[in-house]
């Protein structure tokens, strides 16, 4: 997919984002390509902002979701070693991306919820040390298929763990091979 002048004007791009994308590219660009250069321009909320904004199925937005929340999975499992309910609500997304039935949305519902619940006790901790619950948001979103959010908590809790930068690109992958996986 391209992206281009007219396509951010019709989604509303923010103004800044708009002379980003002008003073740098006169033509369309690959969506791809833009979400390294956005990221690698240290504009990642950008660059999740185009992802959500490609309007891709439900799938491929989970499957990314469940990417985010396992990257900071071990950053809540180390501070929380006991409390497998983030990484049982990634499990059940997972399952209810390969089998969405009714029973598996069920199971995955019911474990997010745990997962959300583990985060935000968690979250009660001062400091830093609450951002490594986003692994339990993460999960919480990966098995709603809230995409952006799970970015987002995937993004705090890295920062968190002190490697922001790479896990953003590592994120900004992530949104490439669900884009490539719509294509297969």
């Amino acid at each position: 997919m391209k992206i281009n002048k007219k396509w951010l004007k019709e989604k509303s791009a923010c103004s800044e984002g708009y002379e980003w994308f002008v003073k740098r590219y006169k033509t369309d660009i690959d969506v791809c390509e833009l979400l390294l250069a956005l990221t690698k321009d240290e504009h990642f909320d950008w660059a999740r902002w185009v992802f959500l904004e490609l309007g891709l199925p439900k799938k491929q937005y989970m499957t990314f979701a469940i990417k985010c929340a396992e990257l900071v999975l071990p950053v809540f499992e180390k501070k929380y070693p006991l409390d497998a309910r983030p990484r049982l609500a990634i499990e059940a997304a997972k399952n209810w991306a390969k089998n969405p039935t009714r029973a598996n949305a069920a199971a995955a519902s019911a474990a997010g919820y745990a997962a959300y619940a583990a985060s935000a006790a968690a979250a009660g901790y001062a400091g830093y040390a609450a951002y490594a619950a986003a692994a339990g948001y993460a999960a919480y979103a990966a098995y709603a298929g809230y995409a952006g959010y799970a970015a987002y908590a995937a993004a705090a809790a890295a920062y968190a763990a002190g490697d922001a930068g790479d896990a953003k690109l590592k994120i900004t992958k992530f949104m490439i091979a669900a884009l490539k996986a719509g294509k297969e």
